[in-house]
């Protein structure tokens, strides 16, 4: 095992040996450029485009629309709604949800990973009731795959007899809002610990807590982009927040973690960091902790036992 380790920690030194000087700038200019100007601010990794699936009221579809998203935004969620984008690669107001997913690789290459939400509202009619039902289907870009989804209970609105088409349309429109303001506080949820996404292999996808403490910034940036561009599996990279000597995010990846634990030595001991002797690295299956060793609690040399016994 242990000579497997160094083969694998000596290929790869001849492969990181090949790489260009362009990747070294650019990684040296984001650690002093970049990392130091971060500022955390909620869900800010996240791209999030939300759709309509059925055009049951437009009033009611405008509404329930604009409150999930303002929901998932006043959460931190970068909600995109770029009608110019859309229609770029085709995706306009009525494109039907298949058509959409469709599109979602080209949508990946201009913008980045994202999770697309399709919300479901649905408007069933009686004779002096009208039947609200209301979903939502994640998607993500990422791994172009299904994520989850949500729905919340149904409500039966009476409508008064003495009630116009404009004062039906408006109570209805209410209820949707209402409704819609319950199920963008889920989506929210749901988004902030997403899970059983897998990628186009059928492999799920984890997504691992990082927390990289007290590593210089171009320490931290070179490990990062490690992580990001060169380890298979990697799928994105959400949630960065950067306070003091702590550099945290979520790592979202559908590789196996025991390879992962031996990547990411591999990956320390290239930037010059020992395990054991200049870090310590901790992986479970819900976290990745990395830290420097402090000099001054280290238990210092076990001395010639052979000599001074």
């Amino acid at each position: 095992m242990k000579e497997d380790k160094i083969k694998m920690i000596s290929k790869s030194k001849k492969i990181r040996n090949t790489v260009s000087l362009y990747r070294y700038i650019c990684v040296t200019l984001l650690s002093l450029f970049l990392l130091p100007g971060l500022s955390y601010t909620a869900n800010a990794g996240e791209q999030i485009f939300v759709f309509s699936t059925k055009n049951a009221n437009q009033n009611t579809q405008t509404r329930a629309l604009t409150t999930i998203k303002s929901r998932l935004s006043r959460a931190g969620f970068f909600v995109r709604d770029n009608v110019s984008l859309l229609s770029s690669i085709g995706i306009v107001a009525d494109s039907p949800k298949a058509f959409v997913l469709r599109r979602s690789e080209t949508l990946a290459q201009l913008v980045g990973n994202s999770t697309l939400i399709f919300v479901d509202s649905t408007i069933i009619d009686a004779e002096l009731s009208r039947e609200l039902r209301m979903s939502a289907e994640l998607y993500s870009t990422a791994s172009n795959s299904f994520l989850t989804s949500w729905s919340v209970p149904n409500t039966i609105l009476t409508i008064p007899n003495d009630c116009s088409q404009a004062c039906s349309n408006g109570l209805l429109a209410d209820e949707a809002e209402r409704m819609a303001d319950t199920l963008g506080a889920s989506l929210v949820q749901l988004l902030q610990r997403p899970t059983g996404a897998s990628d186009l292999n059928g492999n799920t996808i984890a997504i691992l807590d990082v927390e990289i403490i007290d590593f210089t910034n171009a320490e931290v940036m070179q490990l990062v982009d490690l992580m990001r561009n060169e380890f298979p599996g990697f799928v994105d990279i959400t949630r960065v927040q950067s306070s003091g000597p702590r550099y945290r995010m979520l790592y979202h990846t559908s590789a196996d973690l025991q390879k992962l634990g031996t990547w990411v030595d591999i990956s320390l001991e290239e930037i010059g960091l020992k395990i054991d002797t200049d870090v310590q690295r901790i992986i479970t299956e819900k976290r990745i902790d990395i830290r420097r060793i402090d000099p001054a609690t280290s238990k210092g040399s076990t001395g010639n036992t052979l000599k001074y016994n």
